[in-house]
């Protein structure tokens, strides 16, 4: 069996393991929120579930239970907070494997207790890193002036659908011009 054989068996079969949460409008929205650098939330999880489907067989873990929590451990959660993601889990019906793998992946306050919570935290990991070598080579390529006012449209738009801010100049740091100061996130409006 040819490297390519298999990476199509493998995929077909990742598919199929997550092919019901594929559906979710949960998921679906998770295309329009920036999670690492500018990569979006939906790019991240795709990356962990596919990472854990693949790193599994290392930790002899389910690869199902694995791909499954991958696919679900950021979605609609900021930073370290797994609350949403594991309420989601909870309220589709997963395994208590799937949940646990969701609250175990950021390590703190929760330690991972079973092999698919450990294949998560490698995905997760080992999808960062991908994130960040991705960002690191774009950033050595040089300044290219066309994709740099991409991402700054893709970004307003991004900012102006998901911010409660409202104009193209407001965002979370935006400079009083009657003060001469920067109001903050939390300032609020004045």
């Amino acid at each position: 069996m040819s490297s390519s054989t298999v990476t199509i068996d493998l995929d077909t079969r990742f598919q199929a393991d997550v092919f019901d949460l594929l559906e979710l409008p949960e998921l679906y929205e998770s295309r329009a929120r920036v999670h690492h650098f500018n990569l979006t939330e939906y790019d991240h999880l795709m990356g962990v579930a596919r990472n854990a489907y693949r790193v599994s067989r290392f930790f002899r873990a389910d690869p199902r239970i694995s791909a499954r929590a991958g696919l679900l451990h950021d979605l609609g959660a900021h930073w370290f907070n797994t609350v949403k993601p594991v309420a989601l889990a909870t309220r589709l019906e997963e395994c208590h494997g799937v949940r646990h793998a969701i609250r175990a992946h950021t390590v703190l306050p929760v330690l991972p207790r079973t092999r698919e919570a450990w294949a998560v935290v490698a995905a997760d990991f080992i999808t960062t890193a991908q994130e960040c070598h991705f960002v690191y080579r774009r950033f050595r390529a040089g300044p290219r002036a066309h994709t740099r006012i991409m991402n700054l449209k893709r970004r307003l738009s991004l900012q102006s659908r998901l911010s409660p801010f409202k104009g193209l100049r407001a965002g979370p740091y935006v400079r009083n011009a009657a003060r001469g100061d920067m109001l903050s996130l939390h300032a609020g409006a004045n």
